[in-house]
């Protein structure tokens, strides 16, 4: 499989679209209705924004402007990612400019109304990541250290201190450990929807913010004279070994095989 760190490097590419936590398999069978292109499965250099970020790029200088609905991925080196600046020509926090209140995030529909058609440049969407634009109820991801919000001291602690715990203890202790602590409460939000909403609906949720980004994507690719690459920081766990998310660290194919499409 190839590395889809070495592909963005080698800048083959006019534009390269980002989804956030898009699945391979969520991709595969979606996208037909909006996008043609040749589709093959690259291997993600993280399993969580930040670390995709830092393990892609790592310093090196990309002649391109970023646009980031993403806060982590900012200008001010907010967020635990250093000064990503110095990383490319430009980078444009849609995240600051672009938010919308009521749903917690940046929403696909931005991307087409602000991109001025430059290349080359890197658009990042939040979609398919959470939140579900389909859920009324669902009040947007608090971003930990990055405009936007903050998910606080604990949701730091237990971002570290998880990974530590499933590589010595492995996952059925770990779950074991979980539901000491927490007990019938919900382990997040997500599991929170589960628990209300059912697993179907998540997933139905989660393809309706991907479709979402696709009508977008479709929009820029007419915008686009050149080639234009679409694809996923990392991917999501949905239900998977009833693990939701992605969390930092891990090497699960589910998480780090992501789609890689050329559309020239």
């Amino acid at each position: 499989m190839k590395s889809q760190k070495e592909l963005i490097l080698n800048r083959d590419w006019n534009v390269l679209i980002v989804l956030d936590a898009c699945r391979y398999d969520a991709f595969e069978k979606s996208y037909d209705d909006y996008l043609s292109g040749e589709l093959s499965m690259v291997k993600s250099s993280g399993s969580e924004t930040r670390e995709w970020l830092r393990n892609t790029f790592n310093g090196r200088k990309i002649d391109a402007t970023y646009y980031s609905a993403n806060p982590y991925i900012n200008s001010g080196g907010h967020g635990d990612v250093g000064h990503i600046e110095s990383c490319f020509s430009e980078v444009i926090d849609l995240h600051l400019d672009e938010w919308d209140d009521e749903k917690g995030t940046v929403l696909p529909e931005t991307f087409p109304r602000v991109y001025k058609g430059e290349t080359p440049a890197i658009l990042h969407y939040i979609q398919p990541h959470q939140p579900y634009l389909a859920f009324d109820d669902d009040c947007g991801i608090q971003w930990s250290g990055a405009p936007g919000g903050n998910e606080g001291i604990l949701f730091e602690f237990k971002k570290r201190i998880v990974p530590v715990l499933r590589k010595f203890i492995g996952d059925a202790r770990l779950k074991a450990l979980a539901k000491l602590i927490y007990g019938e409460r919900p382990i997040n939000q997500l599991d929170k929807f589960a628990r209300e909403k059912g697993m179907i609906a998540i997933v139905d949720a989660y393809l309706y913010n991907l479709k979402r980004a696709f009508k977008s994507v479709q929009e820029i690719v007419e915008m686009v004279d050149g080639k234009v690459i679409v694809t996923a920081d990392h991917g999501e766990l949905l239900g998977d070994s009833e693990r939701w998310g992605h969390p930092p660290n891990e090497n699960t194919d589910i998480l780090r095989n992501v789609p890689w499409m050329v559309i020239e």
